[in-house]
C-alpha cells in the first residue's frame, strides 16, 4: 500500500460529540459547568471579560439569562435577549431526526412521551451524533425535546409544554449540505427551521447578524470544532400554500423526482433569518497520531478526505500529526474559475520546486477540487505527489471516490487504501484497491462494504505491518514456488526424451505424477503459508521502516520471478544429471540384475 485515504469524523476521532459553544445573534458564548458563558461585552455593557448566564434549566426562569448581575440590559434588550435564546434553542430542539426511548416510570408521565421526566432521565438516539449533543444542550438549557408521534413535536420551555404540528421534513443530502423542517407554532405561524453547514446556509441568509456569525464561525473552527449554522423562516399562508403544493407535487412525480425536490428544496430554503451557529467537539481517538507517524515510516502517504470546514480540518489534522506545524501548508480553496483554478496551481508548483528542502502539506475544498479535475488533472497530480500530506475539505461522498480514481490511474499505478466509518465512506472504500471499514457509531454500512473490518483506527498499523507483512511474504513465495516447484518437476521429463528418443515413455511412475502436487509439494507449501513468521511481530509493529521492504511488490518483480526460474532449472539440472551419471548405465538394484 502506498496511498491511504482516510475519513475524518468517526475515523479519525470517536465521533462522540459535545456541545462547547454557540455565537446567538452575534454573541459569542461557550458552556462552562453546565451554564452558557457570552464571551466579550455585551449588549449595553462595556466590559470586555466573560460574564455570566444563568444556566438555563427547568428550574430556572428564563428572565435570569438577562438579569444576572452582569448582565446591564435595558427592559427591552433584556424581553429581546430571552426571544433571541428562546428562538435558537427552539430551532437546535426542533430541527432535527432525533428520537427518544421509551422510558417507563411508574406514575410519571402524561402522555406517549413522558412529558413530567426531567431532562436527564430523556434518553435520546439519533443517526448523527452532532443532532443528539444539539438536542442535548437545548435541554440542558431549558428547551427540551419530548418527542414526536410523526405528526406532533413537543417541547418544554422552562416547564411549559409545546406543541407544534410537523408539516414537512426537508431531509439532509450531500449536495445541499443541510436540513429543514416546516413545523405550525401553537400560535398558528408556519415556520421553516433550518440546520446545515455554514457554506450552505450563509448565503441563504437576508437578516441576522450574519458577518459576525461568520467571524465566530471561524473562530470556532480554528478550535477543531465541527460548526453548523441555524436559520429560519417564517411563511404567509399563501406562501406555505404554494410551498406544500410544490413538495406534493414533486413528491408524487413519477420521474425526475430527486430533480424537482432539490428544486423545491432550494425554493424553500432562501430568505432565511440567520438566528446562530453551533460548535461541538469530537475528541481523537487514541493512538491517532503515532499510528499517522508510524505510516510515514513506513513511506505510506496519507490524505484526509472529509466534510467538514477547511479550518475545522486543518486543526484536527495539525493535531493528529497529519500536518506538522514545521510544514508549509499550501491551499487550494475558493476558487471560482478554471483560469483561476489553473493559476495558483501554477504558484503552488513554483512554490514546491523553490523549496524542494520544505516539507509541504496540501488543503483543497471541495469546489476548487471540482475545477482542478475538470482541466487541469496533470497539473494538480504534479502539486499533489510532491506534498507530504494532503487534506481535501467540504467534499462530498463521489468526490472521494473521484480522488482514489485519480490516484489510482496515475502512471505509477499505485496501491491505493480506504479507511472510512459511514455510509457516505463507501463509495471510496469500493473505489480503493483495499477497503477497510471501521465499525462505528454510524451504523455497519463501511464495515459490510469493505475488505476488512476493525474496530478502531489504531488497529490498521498492526494490519498493514504485521498481518499484510506476513501474508504478502506467505502469497509471494506460493506464487514463485508455485512456478518453481513445476519446472523442477517438467524440465527432467523433457531431458529424458532426448535419451528415449522421443519416444513419450515417462520418466516417473504413475503414483509420483498423482501424488506429486496433491501431497509432495502442497503440504509443506500449504504449512509454510500459513504458519510463516520470517520477523518477530512485536518487530514488525514497532519498526515501520521495515513495510518499505515489501513497498512496489518487490519480492513479485521480474528479478525475483527469474531468481526462482533460473533456481527451478539449475535444481531440475542436478536431479537428472546427477541419477544419470550415479546409476549410469547399471539401472539394475540388486545383485541378480534386477
Amino acid at each position: 500500500v502506498e496511498y491511504v485515504f482516510t475519513d475524518k469524523t468517526g475515523t479519525l476521532t470517536e465521533n462522540e460529540m459535545q456541545f462547547r459553544e454557540c455565537s446567538i445573534n452575534g454573541i459569542k458564548y461557550q458552556e462552562i459547568n453546565g451554564r452558557l458563558v457570552s464571551e466579550g461585552p455585551t449588549p449595553d455593557s462595556s466590559e470586555g471579560n466573560l460574564s455570566y448566564l444563568s444556566s438555563l434549566s427547568p428550574l430556572n426562569n428564563l428572565s435570569h439569562l438577562a438579569t444576572s448581575s452582569s448582565f446591564r440590559t435595558s427592559p427591552e434588550n433584556e424581553t429581546e435577549l430571552i426571544k433571541e435564546h428562546d428562538l435558537f434553542f427552539k430551532a437546535v430542539s426542533l430541527c432535527h431526526t432525533v428520537q427518544i426511548s421509551s422510558v417507563q416510570t411508574d406514575g410519571i408521565g402524561d402522555g406517549p412521551w413522558q412529558t413530567n421526566l426531567a431532562p436527564s432521565q430523556l434518553e435520546y438516539y439519533a443517526s448523527s451524533p452532532d443532532e443528539k449533543a444539539l438536542v442535548e444542550a437545548a435541554a440542558r438549557f431549558g428547551i427540551v425535546f419530548i418527542g414526536n408521534s410523526g405528526e406532533t413535536m413537543e417541547v418544554k420551555t422552562l416547564g411549559k409544554l409545546e406543541r407544534y404540528k410537523l408539516l414537512h421534513i426537508l431531509e439532509f443530502d450531500s449536495d445541499r449540505r443541510r436540513m429543514s423542517v416546516i413545523v405550525q407554532a401553537p400560535s398558528g405561524e408556519k415556520l421553516l427551521f433550518v440546520k446545515g453547514a455554514e457554506s450552505s446556509v450563509l448565503p441563504e441568509c437576508i437578516g441576522g447578524e450574519i458577518e459576525k456569525t461568520r467571524i465566530h464561525v471561524d473562530e470556532f473552527a480554528l478550535k477543531g470544532l465541527r460548526t453548523l449554522c441555524m436559520a429560519y423562516r417564517e411563511f404567509t399562508p399563501k406562501e406555505y400554500e404554494e410551498i406544500d403544493r410544490r413538495l406534493f407535487e414533486a413528491r408524487t412525480a413519477l420521474q425526475q423526482r430527486e430533480e424537482k425536490l432539490a428544486d423545491v428544496f432550494q425554493f424553500i430554503e432562501k430568505d432565511l433569518i440567520l438566528v446562530g451557529a453551533t460548535a461541538v467537539e469530537d475528541k481523537l481517538q487514541d493512538k491517532v497520531r503515532e499510528t499517522i507517524e508510524a505510516l510515514r515510516m513506513a513511506g505510506i502517504k496519507v490524505w484526509v478526505l472529509t466534510g467538514d470546514k477547511h479550518e475545522t480540518a486543518v486543526s484536527v489534522s495539525l493535531s493528529c500529526g497529519h500536518f506538522h506545524r514545521t510544514m508549509n501548508i499550501l491551499e487550494l480553496i475558493n476558487q471560482t474559475s478554471d483560469s483561476e483554478c489553473a493559476e495558483k496551481l501554477r504558484q503552488l508548483a513554483r512554490r514546491i520546486t523553490e523549496d524542494h528542502v520544505i516539507q509541504h502539506g496540501l488543503v483543497v475544498d471541495g469546489t476548487s477540487l471540482s475545477l482542478a479535475l475538470r482541466e487541469h488533472e496533470k497539473l494538480f497530480m504534479e502539486v499533489c505527489k510532491n506534498c507530504s500530506a494532503v487534506m481535501c475539505c467540504r467534499m462530498a461522498p463521489l468526490q472521494k471516490a473521484k480522488v482514489i480514481r485519480l490516484i489510482k490511474i496515475s502512471p505509477e499505478k499505485p496501491i491505493t487504501l480506504a479507511v472510512g466509518d459511514g455510509a457516505n465512506d463507501v463509495s471510496m472504500i469500493q473505489e480503493a484497491h483495499v477497503g477497510i471499514g471501521i465499525m462505528g457509531k454510524e451504523g455497519r454500512q463501511a464495515a459490510r462494504n469493505s475488505d476488512y473490518a476493525i474496530a478502531r483506527f489504531k488497529f490498521l498499523s498492526k494490519l498493514l505491518f504485521v498481518h499484510g507483512h506476513f501474508y504478502y511474504i506467505r502469497i509471494a513465495t506460493l506464487v514463485q514456488y508455485f512456478f518453481y516447484k513445476n519446472v523442477c518437476f517438467i524440465t527432467p521429463q523433457f531431458l529424458y526424451q532426448f535419451y528415449c528418443l522421443f519416444s513419450q515413455q515417462t520418466l516417473y511412475d504413475s503414483v509420483y505424477l498423482t501424488l506429486y502436487n496433491i501431497c509432495f509439494t502442497s503440504l509443506p507449501i500449504l504449512i509454510y503459508s500459513l504458519l510463516e513468521q520470517h520477523i518477530d511481530p512485536h518487530v514488525l509493529q514497532n519498526k515501520p521502516t521495515l513495510y518499505r521492504d515489501i513497498s512496489k511488490n518487490r519480492q513479485l518483480s521480474m528479478k525475483t520471478f527469474l531468481y526462482w526460474t533460473i533456481l527451478g532449472f539449475s535444481h531440475a539440472f542436478i536431479f537428472f544429471f546427477g541419477s544419470y551419471f550415479l546409476i549410469g548405465k547399471d539401472t539394475s538394484l540388486l545383485g541378480n540384475g534386477q
